[in-house]
């Protein structure tokens, strides 16, 4: 059996019909997925990667004229004292127009912290892959195949959690924003940017607002399938079973082995 066979049509053509999360079942904390169907949107701060929701903070050179500085403090306190006159409007954006602060080092790195800390504070995510099959994933994530994979519909997942969904993009370069970038276009790029070098996990992600380290239960609706690793013991084989059977009983229970031919792991179904 190929991966293709677990793979369904969704009512979504801009989203992936399923999306995978790995876990380690002698992890307490991933055991709930199933055994609580509770959902984990992890800090910032959480992620194994020191750039991940942390790349500095950078505008376009060719943006930083006077006159687009200018017009940036102009927009920036019109959009939070709207009662000022114009008057007041221009004077204040002449004083900080002069500040240069957006050619200071020292600026940006307050910036940046700033920017960081409200990341942190602010927004859960749940990192997602568009493939139940890669090895390094089971690997990394999964406990060297010892653990297992959950398939969400992401439809049902998206409209559930109200959480945005977003590819991550791999870019050989930190990203540079357009003076005129609204905050969150730009925090969204600060949180769907990585470096190639984690391009083999083919990474969606959940973003949701004022849900940083926050826990979500989840309907069983979100959930196609549940994948075994492959080098799963058995208690743990009977343990996932018992608690899919009892608790998931529309879930179809997959486990995955080796290929004898070609290093690919492939799925047999359960139940």
């Amino acid at each position: 059996m190929t991966t293709e066979t677990i793979i369904t049509d969704n009512a979504h053509p801009d989203m992936p019909p399923v999306l995978y999360k790995y876990r380690d079942w002698s992890n307490n904390y991933h055991r709930k997925l199933l055994m609580e169907r509770e959902l984990y949107f992890a800090k910032a701060s959480e992620f194994n990667d020191p750039y991940d929701a942390a790349i500095p903070f950078r505008f376009r050179k060719e943006d930083l004229t006077k006159d687009n500085i200018f017009r940036k403090y102009y927009e920036m306190a019109k959009s939070r004292n709207p009662r000022w006159s114009n008057l007041a409007l221009v004077e204040h954006a002449k004083k900080w127009a002069a500040k240069n602060l957006f050619m200071n080092e020292n600026h940006l790195n307050e910036l940046n912290e700033w920017v960081q800390s409200t990341i942190n504070k602010k927004f859960g995510m749940v990192s997602l892959s568009l493939f139940p099959d890669n090895i390094l994933l089971w690997s990394h994530y999964s406990n060297s195949h010892r653990g297992f994979c959950v398939g969400f519909n992401t439809k049902h997942l998206y409209e559930f959690t109200k959480a945005a969904l977003h590819k991550v993009f791999y870019e050989r370069s930190f990203p540079e924003y357009k003076l005129k970038n609204e905050s969150l276009e730009m925090i969204s790029t600060i949180l769907s940017t990585k470096s190639p070098l984690w391009e083999y996990e083919q990474e969606y992600r959940l973003i949701k607002s004022q849900f940083a380290g926050k826990p979500m239960k989840l309907p069983l609706n979100v959930f196609e399938y549940v994948i075994l690793g492959c080098k799963m013991s058995e208690e743990h084989k009977k343990e996932i079973t018992t608690c899919v059977f009892e608790n998931m009983k529309d879930i179809k229970l997959y486990r995955s082995f080796t290929c004898k031919s070609k290093f690919e792991l492939h799925f047999e179904q359960i139940s």
